[in-house]
């Protein structure tokens, strides 16, 4: 047999609907305030089984005959919002019943039809307004058990269809290019159904790229039990969610996570996990049993409905309030908080079939917002605007403070969010606004002095570890060159520029109600540093040594400390012996200073000439003679009798070559005009011997 939502609702009965009017008559009052009744078309009598909302205007039914059994193949279309309503059938489907209808527009729509008995179904569509629909053939639910129980489409083209085992495992398709290519989706991918599981009519809900459906199983006698199935991904795979001792009538999501199902003992129960468990809630009040449904841009609004009537709970499934006892036998959906249709029986083609949902549930509006103060202030009281005000202090509106427009500052004392919702005569507690109320404690400062600096260095006293706010709150940071605070310190990140004791002042505002801390002090200890200069000392003839340790070091600031002395500019490696440097270069010398070890480094230049051992040799009776000497340039030399290859180098003091030449291209002098002033040697070489002369340029 076909599990159907269908089989869990009293049979419509023509004289049912006249007795009813007296009911619905005594509930007029109350029921208008939400449901609109409007009119489906259906020339008999039919119930609404599945809605398909697209927009505001466009609103897609199917409907069943569950008085008879005789199938039905009709649908009902409106364009404008249930003003009106445009009744159909799908051609080509005779013996048929509609598991549910899926529209994506005015012309495009998706029927799942089955039969109650005998192995047949398929997909249907329309892209012209339900004038013609093509069976899609591609999804097949063939023998021994093809039976489709809905059609849902994600977007224009992906869409899946959902029936019950066939072939030991469930039949389920989908589709990448509007239904016309089905392809069943591999057993792999879905968990293998209970020897006697089967699926329900139209009982499925999604969310995004998520869809769940229940499934029953005659577990023994009398013991029927469900399951949920889910896929996360538009149908490509699926797995088994809870499995509920009980049977299962009606499941609603209000987000991937959050959930509920009812089931035929009138059980609430939900899941925050999208459906993997369901807990029990012990609950206020009774839901009905027939469909459910959550309300979108709400907190946690759910509507449940059945022939006895439509309840409402405003706090995620604990408590239920009854809206009527007017029969809402058929299908439920709501697209918005104000947006929501709720099927039932017609009498004709020009009486009733289907409810819109009318309540004005928008939350209330907050009047003050700002909110922020200093703990001991004032709290001024807030102002609320709409009807039937109702505070709170938690989100969950389980704790009620007032109930009136006005919320008194009394009633608050620390930083809080308050939520206020409104009610209309009639209709569901709106969604609740909220307001944020901030009571600032006072900063209060912990300054640590930093430790002492060298000039010309600074200290960024917004650096932290240097001023602490114990109450931690958000604020911000004013720095001062005065206690009293009016003269700005302009440049925190770069205290004490000059040598000496500084002293900065602190504080902190909060940053909404500019809760003002006191002013604390910090001290910036700057040490002088040296300022060292030297004189270089003059070149010395090897093997003389210079003493790099006797030179006048002086300090322009005139401190007490330590000299010491290094070979690099690094400081890596010091001077072995000072009183005796050997060796030409660039060495550094270091002062540190006794008072807060503060430092300057200078260089100085020592020449020690390796030539001069020659020089002397030549003096007297040398074969080189040199003149003008001291030269302002132009030199010449008298070589004697000496070959014209014999060589002839220019060096200076620190042993470069300057210029290398031949006697032959002497003769006429040479031109060290371009050289700097200072002392050189010019140097003869021959086979014979090697003459060198100290000259001067100047």
């Amino acid at each position: 047999m076909k599990l159907n939502q269908s089989n869990m609702t009293k049979f419509y009965h023509p004289m049912k609907y006249l007795f009813m009017t007296a009911a619905v008559l005594a509930f007029c009052g109350l029921a208008r305030a939400q449901w609109s009744p409007q009119v489906t078309g259906f020339a008999s009598p039919l119930k609404s089984t599945s809605v398909s909302i697209v927009n505001d205007s466009t609103v897609w039914v199917s409907a069943m005959d569950t008085t008879s059994g005789a199938s039905a193949q009709a649908f009902s279309r409106t364009s404008n919002g249930g003003t009106s309503w445009a009744a159909g059938s799908i051609n080509g489907a005779v013996g048929f019943h509609i598991a549910n209808i899926h529209a994506r527009s005015s012309s495009m729509a998706w029927a799942a039809l089955y039969k109650t008995t005998g192995d047949s179904g398929g997909v249907y569509k329309t892209t012209n307004g339900g004038t013609a629909w093509t069976r899609q053939s591609t999804a097949t639910f063939g023998a021994p058990n093809g039976h489709p129980n809905f059609v849902h489409f994600f977007n224009d083209t992906i869409g899946i269809t959902v029936g019950n085992p066939n072939g030991n495992n469930w039949e389920i398709y989908r589709t990448t290019n509007g239904g016309t290519a089905w392809t069943r989706i591999d057993s792999s991918k879905i968990p293998t159904p209970q020897a006697a599981e089967m699926g329900l009519v139209n009982g499925y809900k999604a969310i995004g790229n998520t869809v769940w459906f229940l499934t029953t199983e005659a577990a023994g006698p009398g013991i029927v039990m469900s399951r949920i199935y889910r896929t996360n991904n538009q149908g490509t795979s699926w797995f088994r969610c809870d499995s509920i001792n009980e049977e299962a009538k009606a499941i609603a999501f209000r987000d991937t996570a959050n959930g509920l199902i009812i089931t035929a003992s009138g059980m609430v129960a939900a899941s925050s996990n999208g459906g993997r468990v369901f807990s029990a809630l012990n609950t206020a009040g009774s839901a009905n049993m027939g469909a459910l449904a959550f309300v979108p841009s709400t907190a946690g609004l759910y509507v449940s409905t059945d022939a006895n009537g439509s309840s409402f709970s405003a706090d995620n499934g604990t408590t239920w309030t009854s809206i009527d006892v007017v029969s809402h036998a058929g299908a439920l959906a709501f697209s918005k908080a104000d947006f929501g249709w709720s099927g039932d029986f017609n009498a004709d083609a020009t009486t009733g079939g289907i409810y819109r949902w009318s309540c004005a549930i928008t939350p209330p509006t907050v009047l003050t917002d700002s909110n922020y103060y200093c703990v001991g202030a004032t709290i001024n009281d807030i102002q609320g605007s709409g009807a039937n005000l109702s505070w709170y202090d938690s989100a969950d509106l389980t704790n009620l403070l007032a109930s009136s427009s006005t919320l008194s500052g009394s009633l608050i004392s620390v930083t809080d969010t308050f939520y206020v919702t409104q009610t209309t005569t009639g209709c569901p507690q709106s969604n609740a606004a909220n307001v944020d109320v901030h009571v600032e404690e006072y900063p209060n400062l912990i300054a640590t002095d930093p430790s002492p600096i060298c000039a010309p260095f600074t200290v960024n006293l917004t650096l932290g570890g240097i001023i602490v706010d114990s109450m931690g709150t958000d604020g911000t940071y004013s720095y001062w060159n005065n206690a009293g605070a009016t003269t700005a310190f302009a440049t925190p990140t770069a205290a004490g520029v000059t040598a000496g004791t500084h002293t900065y002042y602190v504080y902190k505002t909060t940053r909404f109600a500019s809760c003002h801390s006191d002013t604390v002090p910090v001290v910036v200890l700057v040490h002088p540093s040296p300022s060292l200069s030297v004189s270089e000392p003059a070149a010395v003839c090897a093997p003389a040594t210079i003493n790099l340790s006797g030179l006048t070091v002086t300090d322009a600031n005139n401190l007490p400390g330590a000299i010491s002395y290094w070979t690099d500019q690094s400081l890596a490696t010091a001077v072995t012996t000072p009183s005796a440097v050997s060796q030409s270069g660039t060495y550094y010398i270091l002062k540190v200073t006794t008072l807060g070890s503060c430092k300057d480094t200078v260089p100085v230049a020592l020449t020690i000439i390796e030539l001069c051992a020659s020089i002397n040799e030549a003096q007297g009776g040398s074969a080189l003679e040199v003149y003008p000497n001291p030269s302002n340039g132009m030199v010449y030399l008298n070589t004697g009798s000496l070959n014209a290859n014999a060589s002839i180098r220019v060096i200076n003091v620190i042993g470069q070559e300057i210029m290398n030449t031949t006697v032959g291209a002497a003769a006429n002098g040479i031109d060290l005009s371009a050289a700097p002033k200072g002392m050189y040697f010019i140097q003869l070489r021959s086979d014979k011997r090697t003459s060198t002369v100290r000259m001067i340029l100047n």
